[in-house]
């Protein structure tokens, strides 16, 4: 309480200094109705007039702000702004009977992944229904969170499955007007009380009305992707046995909606699949419109193009479990118990058949191995056929699983298979069976392998579980539990194809190690894995379907790490409870995994258990730690200078700046102009991060530009229109808005001398019953990157029962897509957000207003967007005191905010901060009275510039500027991959410079922009998981 005493004593004092009236709050618009929000066409500019002043704004950039080409650009991944745990909690009214013990959310679409409920506190004794109202009511609770409007028609329930516990779990397809949307899928799961314990999955936003026929007939999408895939690859006919074994009648096609990126709009897509060969079955995503391929991949798992030799294991006496029949003994097991002894189709088989050394092609005939006299000397088969029938113990024995989909699916080997007429050196799982090779140059024959056949069968299991997408992270998640299922049935070590390798080509003796990935080899070698996400491939989706059977070793090294710790025993536990309950979705990544494992654990062992801290620490020492698996990033450095305020005296109106701490006030304080300016709005003043000019706009509306030393006063523009301004701290951006009351931002680029108009829209609305529209946008700031644009905006909105609003709430824009996102959850009627001012070194942290008309109470609330936390500052009672326009300082650790009473009396005050950025580290003081509108800036440089060099890279720009071309240079100190892109300024891709392996040693890469148009481009150098970015201007009068 002491900081709201220490403000309502400032009152009383501040009548003493009684003064013209600044804005006293930033939600002066609350005090009218929509109809006299009336919209003047002559307060807005015009085409020419922006035109215009795009021209003298570029020309002012190369007088003043051209030596800004020190920021660190962040690239253009989807904002990930996380609204979770939002403190004080009476700021927010939360609708939800739900009460979360945690959230977590995806990097790329700021959604939820992965949400944890707690148990009611009071259990009742009445018996609780698992209805279909009861599971979508809890969406229906929770739409915001979700960002969907109305789940009963975007989701359908695909299945439910009941686990040994009695536990439910609920798949939910997201669906758009009844087309499911590929890979967006939420479970619900539920304990045998039916209390909802945990919602998992991927969705997307509700996706708005979009053109969603399907010009392209199904047949038509078939024969697109056969013959795409045609143009690399021959495509078979299968004979009558073959597709029997396969279960296949020809190529499938099927209606989804395509939404694979947020910031894209979605598409009206078939899905086709296709199998060329015995081995392969395709993907094609192909548009229904326009008949355009955008993704295709091969599904079914292998162990790749890898040189693996292996050890002879047989020579022990197997006892094995055939079937005798008319005679004939034949290689198929019917002892288990899923046998089902259907005499026109048997099932719950374990079979062993062989290919009789030919390729699996339309003309191969594979027949069941068999014996007239059970004596059986193909040494192969009986290995084959032993493993599998110790692999289907093990998942029935250990885990009460009966079969690979748990429904008694018969068990398929296929031997002596050839590649191409010759021998085959691999392994694959084609969806239906297992087929082993007899091995070759590089490898023995596969079939002693029982840890890669049980590593095949485990893709089978995944398969009829969470069904992992085969590519990138979770198509690396898919094998890395195939390596799992390997090393839980052969047990006695941590290593995969021991018993097969040719040593001369795995000197370690094994094709892999999952506590040691790197298996002896360094990067580059085929024999090494990544072992820490500082060694994460990022590979193109057509260099080994993104990097599956590499990044495995990522999550391969946790699993080593939790089984060495805790035993196989519990280790094979949790593992199997993600499968089983589906605590992982199809395009799980790999911080999913390690909430998975997490909640398994906790359930298995308890939450504080060695177990679940066990868990935790494996995945960390992996480089997937808490938070989302990656990290805020680095602060930059601050302006390295003198720090100042700009102000606006409530007396005359002119403004000043004065020094940070005052010690003088005769030489700290100094008018820059006696120019009236406009006081009725708190974005009036700007000022890039070097502090060379102030953009400010005069009291006629006026834009007008001054030096900090108060010289060069000069009409930017002449036109009475602007009522906002906000310029990015290394000045290329100005956003703008106008006296008019309309939703547009205007948006100018001073390098390219143009300019754009972003017209608003809410984003998502938290009530189906209710009409939403923003009137206005009013405050604005721009984050380190000069990529986001906060905005706080006035809407409106009527209900069911006509019921008429008009409040404020904050929004962010980026513009390099003009997606707006939104920061905060749907506020409850009454609550206000405002005033945004990003921090000056930290993307991440934010500071804004908040009014709760229902208490007439102020808070300003720091923010931070990577955690979602929010912690209070200060607040005040606005019937004695008005609190607003919060702005941080140049290092971020104070701020500066205006005060008002009623009389009305105005001054600044500053408060400090925590080194978070977002809480108080002691008490407001007193700055300035009779002044207002604050903007804290330093005049300097920030310590960071894309021509110094790296500690790691020592990138280095030569020439920047440039006229024509410019060479990158960069060092590696080990050979690495090397990605160099090119971004322009509205961070659309241009060219990519280099994208291969690289020795180490200094390379250079040259970018010809000699047809390029003059402006600002970036560029991104990727070395392994770092990425290193910056700025390149091109100049063509240099």
């Amino acid at each position: 309480m002491k900081k709201y005493f220490l403000l309502a004593a400032l009152a009383l004092f501040l009548n003493l200094f009684l003064s013209t009236e600044l804005s006293s709050q930033a939600f002066d618009y609350l005090k009218k109705s929509k109809s006299q929000l009336r919209t003047d066409v002559t307060k807005k500019p015009t085409a020419e007039q922006l035109n215009n002043v795009a021209q003298k704004l570029s020309n002012i950039y190369y007088q003043y702000y051209q030596n800004l080409q020190n920021i660190v650009s962040y690239g253009n991944e989807p904002l990930n702004f996380k609204s979770k745990d939002l403190k004080p909690e009476d700021l927010f009214q939360k609708n939800s009977t739900l009460q979360f013990s945690s959230i977590n959310y995806s990097e790329e679409t700021g959604l939820p992944v992965f949400i944890t409920v707690n148990k009611p506190s009071i259990q009742k004794n009445e018996m609780k229904f698992l209805t279909t109202q009861t599971i979508f009511s809890y969406l229906n609770e929770n739409r915001e969170l979700f960002k969907i409007e109305d789940p009963n028609r975007e989701f359908q329930i695909e299945s439910t499955t009941i686990d040994n516990e009695n536990n439910k779990h609920i798949r939910l397809q997201q669906i758009y007007h009844n087309i499911p949307i590929w890979g967006k899928e939420l479970i619900l799961h539920f304990d045998n009380d039916n209390e909802l314990y945990l919602i998992n999955g991927k969705n997307v936003p509700t996706i708005q009305n979009f053109d969603h026929s399907f010009l392209l007939t199904k047949e038509q999408a078939i024969s697109r992707s056969i013959n795409e895939l045609m143009n690399f690859t021959t495509v078979a006919e299968f004979s009558a046995v073959e597709k029997s074994l396969l279960k296949y009648d020809g190529p499938i096609a099927e209606k989804y909606i395509w939404n694979e990126n947020v910031i894209e709009h979605p598409k009206a897509v078939w899905m086709v699949e296709i199998r060329n060969n015995l081995k392969d079955k395709w993907r094609f995503f192909v548009d229904a419109q326009t008949g355009e391929i955008l993704e295709k991949y091969n599904t079914s798992p292998n162990d790749g193009p890898v040189k693996a030799t292996a050890k002879d294991a047989l020579g022990n006496n197997r006892t094995l479990d055939v079937y005798l029949e008319k005679g004939n003994y034949l290689m198929v097991n019917a002892t288990k118990p899923m046998f089902n002894n259907n005499p026109s189709d048997p099932k719950g088989i374990i079979l062993t058949m062989t290919n009789n050394y030919q390729d699996l092609t339309r003309n191969a005939n594979p027949v069941l191995v068999s014996s007239s006299n059970n004596q059986w000397n193909d040494a192969f088969s009986v290995s084959a056929h032993y493993n599998s029938s110790l692999i289907y113990d093990y998942y029935r024995n250990t885990h009460g699983r009966n079969s690979l989909d748990n429904s008694g699916m018969n068990m398929l080997t296929i031997i002596h298979v050839t590649d191409g007429g010759k021998s085959f050196d691999n392994a694959y799982w084609n969806g239906q069976f297992v087929v082993l090779g007899d091995g070759g140059q590089i490898t023995n024959g596969w079939p002693p392998a029982l840890d890669f056949l049980a590593h095949e069968f485990t893709h089978g299991v995944v398969t009829f579980t969470v069904d992992l997408e085969y590519k990138f992270q979770s198509g690396a998640l898919n094998e890395a539990f195939a390596d799992w299922g390997g090393c839980m049935v052969d047990r006695d070590d941590w290593l995969m194809g021991e018993d097969i390798v040719k040593k001369q080509y795995f000197p370690t003796g094994c094709m892999r190690s999952m506590s040691d990935p790197h298996n002896g080899g360094t990067k580059g070698d085929h024999v090494w894995l990544p072992a820490h996400m500082n060694e994460f491939m990022d590979l193109p989706l057509d260099k080994d379907n993104g990097g599956v059977h590499y990044n495995c070793g990522i999550i391969n090294k946790a699993t080593y790490l939790i089984g060495n710790s805790i035993g196989k025993d519990k280790l094979e536990k949790i593992y199997y409870r993600v499968l089983n309950n589906k605590y992982l979705t199809k395009q799980a990544n790999f911080f999913d995994m390690r909430l998975a494992c997490i909640k398994a654990a906790e359930e298995l062992f308890g939450k504080n258990s060695n177990e679940v801290n066990t868990v935790m620490n494996s995945f960390s020492q992996v480089g997937i730690g808490q938070g989302s698996g990656s990290n805020p990033g680095p602060d930059l450095p601050p302006v390295d200078g003198s720090d100042w305020i700009a102000l606006v005296s409530s007396q005359d109106f002119g403004l000043y700046i004065a020094k940070s701490v005052i010690q003088n006030p005769n030489t700290d304080i100094k008018k820059l102009t006696s120019t009236r300016v406009f006081a009725n709005n708190n974005g009036t003043l700007t000022v890039p991060e070097n502090g060379s000019a102030i953009l400010f706009i005069d009291e006629n509306n006026n834009l007008k530009l001054i030096k900090t030393d108060g010289t060069d006063e000069m009409f930017v523009d002449q036109n009475p229109v602007w009522r906002s301004i906000a310029i990015s701290p290394n000045g290329q951006f100005l956003a703008a808005t106008s006296l008019s009351e309309e939703p547009i931002i205007y948006l100018f680029d001073l390098v390219n001398s143009k300019s754009n108009q972003i017209e608003l829209y809410i984003p998502t609305t938290g009530d189906n019953f209710s009409y939403n529209e923003p009137i206005l946008a009013n405050t604005m700031s721009w984050d380190v990157t000069n990529r986001i644009l906060v905005y706080d905006a006035l809407n409106y909105k009527y209900d069911w029962e006509n019921k008429e609003e008009l409040y404020f709430d904050m929004n962010a824009l980026d513009a390099t897509t003009g997606v707006i996102y939104r920061i905060l959850p749907t506020l409850g009627s009454g609550i206000n957000v405002g005033s945004p001012d990003f921090a000056k070194t930290s993307k991440n942290s934010l500071v804004f207003l908040v009014y709760n008309a229902n208490e007439n109470l102020y808070y300003i609330n720091g923010l931070d967007l990577y955690s979602g936390t929010v912690k209070n500052i200060v607040y005040s009672n606005a019937a004695q005191l008005g609190i607003s326009s919060p702005v941080y300082s140049p290092k971020d650790n104070k701020i500066a905010f205006q005060i008002s009473t009623p009389q009305p009396a105005y001054g600044i005050m500053q408060i400090p901060l925590n080194p978070d950025k977002i809480s108080p580290a002691g008490n407001p003081t007193e700055y300035l009275i009779n002044a207002g509108l604050p903007k804290w800036f330093a005049i300097g440089k920030r310590p960071v510039s894309v021509e110094e060099e790296s500690n790691i890279t020592n990138i280095k720009i030569n020439p920047n500027p440039f006229s024509y071309s410019t060479i990158i240079n960069y060092q590696l100190s080990i050979p690495d991959l090397v990605k160099i892109d090119i971004y322009n300024s509205l961070g659309e891709k241009i060219t990519t410079l280099v994208d291969e392996w690289k020795d180490a040693g200094s390379h250079s890469s040259v970018f010809e922009a000699e047809n390029a148009p003059q402006g600002m481009y970036y560029y991104t150098i990727r070395i392994g998981d770092r990425i290193e970015s910056g700025k390149l201007l091109l100049v063509k009068s240099l």
